[in-house]
Formats: C-alpha cells, structure tokens, sequence
C-alpha cells in the first residue's frame, strides 16, 4: 500500500493551487449481478460448476475545467458463490488521472492499483491454472503531448508496471492443472510523431521500448503418478528487452467511417536463469537443485494491424485484427494473433444491443520461453449483451458468454469451455455532494 500512497502525493504535488480550490463533484455507482458459470476454471478434466453473486461499489471525485482535470475512482467488488463458499473473491481498484493544458502541449499523469481474480473468465490468465489465483498490480505512467502544428504533433510516455501473483499452495499434491506465474516489474518508454496531410489522413511513427524483469517458479505440478519423482519445481529469474517500430495510416472515410493500417518490426531480446529442483511427488520432500542453466536469445518478428469503425447515433461497429510480440502470464515470450468485432445497437432510447467476438491466438517462442511452463493457448470468445435503461440512473442487464480455451501445453494439453449467463443492475448516483 505504500505505492499507492506515493501515487497519491505525486498527484497532489503536481497538481496546483488552482486544482485544490477548485470546484469539485462526487458521483457514485452500485453494480449488483447474479451470475452463473458451468466451468468456473476453462478445464477438460476437472468442470466446476457455480452461482454466484455480485456486490460492486464505486466512488468517482472529479474536477474539470478548460485547462485542466483530475479525477479519482475507488471500486470494491465482492463475489461470493452458493455452492463453493470458498471460491470468494474480494477485488477493487483504486485510480488516480490528471491532466494539464498548456498553449502547445498537455501533460497527463495516470496511476491505478488493482487486485482480481483468475476467475473472473474474461481475464487473460483465466482458465491456465485449476487453482484459484489473484493478481496485484500497480500501474504508473505519465505522457506529454507537443503539437509543432494544427497538423503535427509528438507523444512521449512512460509506463511502469508492478505486477504479483499470490497463488495458493498444494494439499497432497491434488490431481490438478496448476502453472505458477511469474512477478513482474515492467518498465516501457514510447514515442510517437504523427503527420495530418490533410483533414482526413494522418500518419505516425512510434518507437516502444520495454524491460521486463520477472522472478518465481514454473511447472510444479499437473496430475502426474503419484509415484514418481522428477524435477518437477524450477526457480527462473528472466529478463528481457523488448523493441518495436511500427507506422500507422488512418484515414477518415466520412464523419461515421474510420479506418487504420498499421506494420511494424519488433526485436525481443532474453536472458534467463533457471535453478532445477527434484522433487518427491509422495511426500513433497525437497532434494535439492540439481543444477542452474542459464541462456541468451533474441528473436524478431513482425507486427501488423488493421482496424475500422463504424460510428452512427444509434448503432456501432468496430473492427479490430493485429499481430505482435509480447510476454505470457506464465513468462513465455509470445506471438499474439487478436481480432476483437463489436456491434452495438440502439433500438430505443431505453434498449440497447451489444454482441462481440474475441479471439486471440498466443504462440510461445520455444528458444526463449519458460519451458517448464511452456503454453500456446488459444481463447474463444462470443458475447450477446442486453441493457434496459429503466431510467436515467437505473439500468438493467443480462448477457450470455461463451468461452474456449485450448492449450497446448508441453506435458498434455487441455481444451476447456464455459457458457455463462448473467443478470445485473446499475444504478448511478449523480453529484452526491458538488460544489457546483
């Protein structure tokens, strides 16, 4: 918690005299849902089935005027099952922004904490792991915006993550698919100068920089005889630099149609260590490191994008598919395939439709990747989304959710799907108190 106290001063300090005096607003939100997931954990082996319920609190302060804003939002969330009373979950975030505008530039400060849950589905490392596992991250990243002109401008930013796992241990060495991940800190530098030659038509180049360092355990255990023992716990500490140049076309079709390109080259260069441990499946006794290996890669790929949208009074529709190169929840270094569609339509003033599909294809580099932990996965999915709007602060939801997982692990491989079905309700509280 001291990180979140230090965000909270930085943001303070920078922010001036004018800001504190200033005339401020405070809103809240109270989310509530009931859900049911027939397969809590995305596994072949070991379906969990369960309902649970949901109690989401949220409160936002805010400041806004022309030159400058800031705001704060604080959200709890509590998840508690009928059936599996040891499934609960309590996660929330806590997020601090603030922007300043000058004559040519803006400057914009971001700082969030946030803890969740491996089961929530929708997270990128659900469904690895048959266990229950949280996740902490901090997050921090400032950026500065100059415009040379009406029609060119530069963006440097800086971002850093904290990023820690808390996974629980092993009870008789259960017959269970459980993969530790590793704690990461990240630190990523980008720049981008961008071009409009004309009103409708913008180009831009960036240049990303990341280091990556990342400590804990690979595989330690999935399912194996009972009787064996094999060197089945490995300590890992990885580091890695990670490079990326890449140019962007957008081009305005009209005032609702937008469409982008983008191609780039990206460089990823690994160094790891790795202490083996041999352990005794039937007792859990530790023998001892059985040797520490270490190795240097580099690997370079290419990366693309291309994207559009549609954008009407009452109807939506986005395109998204893109190719890069990136770290997996588990260590590895990846290549990620990703096409995200989005439609939403407005029937009503009151009713609204949404359906998306996702689908996002992670294929580990073997000669950098944590072996023991070595995944490709590739994940599935298809949302239909409904939302009522009984009035301006009361809205009501219900949705279907289908997931796929399918991972190709290197000691089995694991195909897991769920199909979750949802009724919620929002309710907004405008300007509980306001200086307005």
């Amino acid at each position: 918690m001291s990180y979140i106290k230090a965000l909270i001063a930085l943001c303070i300090v920078c922010t001036n005299n004018n800001v504190m005096a200033a005339e401020w607003s405070v809103n809240s939100n109270l989310d509530a849902y009931v859900q049911h997931d027939d397969n809590v954990y995305l596994s072949s082996e070991n379906a969990t089935s369960a309902t649970s319920g949901n109690f989401s609190p949220s409160l936002n302060l805010q400041y806004a005027e022309p030159e400058e804003t800031f705001k704060s939002e604080l959200n709890l969330s509590i998840t508690d099952y009928a059936e599996h009373p040891e499934l609960k979950r309590e996660e929330g975030a806590f997020g601090i922004e603030w922007l300043k505008k000058f004559e040519h530039s803006d400057f914009q400060i971001n700082s969030k904490y946030k803890l969740d849950s491996s089961l929530n589905s929708e997270l990128d490392f659900s469904g690895i792991s048959e266990q229950q596992v949280d996740r902490e991250t901090i997050f921090f990243k400032w950026a500065w915006t100059y415009k040379f002109s009406e029609s060119d401008g530069f963006n440097l930013s800086m971002s850093y993550s904290d990023v820690v796992y808390d996974e629980p241990g092993f009870n008789n060495f259960e017959y269970i698919k459980a993969i530790n991940f590793l704690n990461y800190k990240q630190v990523s530098t980008n720049a981008t100068y961008y071009k409009d030659i004309t009103e409708s038509n913008r180009f831009s180049l960036t240049i990303n920089h990341t280091d990556y360092a990342g400590e804990g355990n690979g595989l330690l255990f999935v399912g194996m005889a009972p009787l064996n023992i094999g060197p089945l716990a490995d300590e890992i500490s990885k580091d890695y630099k990670y490079d990326v140049v890449k140019l962007e076309y957008v081009y305005k079709m009209s005032p609702t149609s937008i469409i982008n390109f983008s191609i780039g080259a990206n460089q990823v260069d690994v160094k790891e260590e790795r202490s083996t441990f041999l352990i005794d499946q039937r007792t859990g006794v530790n023998y001892g490191s059985q040797g520490v290996t270490e190795s240097n890669s580099s690997k370079s790929g290419q990366e693309y994008g291309f994207g559009y949208v549609f954008n009407q009074s009452n109807a939506k529709f986005s395109f998204d598919m893109s190719q890069g190169k990136d770290t997996d929840s588990v260590g590895g270094v990846v290549d990620i395939q990703a096409l995200d569609i989005n439609y939403s339509y407005r029937s009503s003033e009151r009713l609204l439709f949404n359906t998306s599909l996702n689908l996002e294809k992670r294929e580990t580099e073997e000669s950098v990747s944590n072996t023991s932990s070595n995944t490709d996965r590739d994940r599935l999915s298809v949302t239909q989304q409904i939302n009522w709007s009984v009035s301006k602060n009361i809205i009501f939801s219900t949705s279907y959710r289908y997931t796929k997982l399918t991972e190709n692990l290197e000691i089995g491989s694991n195909v897991g799907d769920s199909n979750v079905i949802y009724l919620g309700i929002n309710w907004s509280f405008d300007k509980l108190a306001t200086t307005y």
